[in-house]
């Protein structure tokens, strides 16, 4: 890579989350993977927040979505079935083992649970991410919806404006 002497990491990540050819399609091309993997190595000692696991998921890696960028539907639906079998995992821990909690649950079982958790935290990012949207930014407005419904005393009830 040293055609790309002086440039930086995040260049070459705004590069290929925006202007490459592959940005729309299933496969990134070798330029964006160059650079991703370049950028994998830089900031692996980081730790994870929201925008790192974005990164992570969507422009480190090869998993992709059809029309991905413009398509809200795929995600959504793909939440759902993932939250679907997110529950199933927690029924069947009520059902075989009588537990409601995960507090007593073994390591095994709770990192199939987890991996589920993270299916659908893969799915979540992407609809946000749909909307233009940050899970540090979808965070935060939750926070500060149920802090505004705290001080007016409406956590309880009914209804999306209460």
């Amino acid at each position: 890579m040293s055609h790309l002497a002086g440039v930086t990491v995040k260049d070459l990540q705004l590069l290929a989350k925006t202007h490459c050819s592959c940005a729309g399609s299933l496969a990134y091309c070798d330029s964006c993977l160059a650079a991703n993997e370049l950028a994998r190595r830089d900031v692996s000692d980081e730790p994870l927040t929201f925008a790192r696991y974005n990164d992570a998921v969507f422009y480190e890696s090869r998993i992709k979505y059809p029309d991905a960028g413009r398509n809200a539907v795929f995600p959504a639906l793909g939440l759902m079935g993932e939250a679907g079998e997110l529950a199933e995992k927690v029924k069947k821990l009520w059902r075989d083992q009588g537990t409601m909690s995960g507090a007593n649950v073994c390591a095994e079982k709770r990192d199939e649970v987890a991996k589920e958790m993270g299916d659908v935290l893969w799915y979540l990012n992407a609809i946000a991410s749909e909307f233009g949207l940050s899970l540090e930014q979808v965070a935060q407005m939750n926070i500060d919806k149920l802090r505004d419904r705290e001080a007016r005393r409406v956590i309880k009830g009914e209804g999306d404006n209460r």
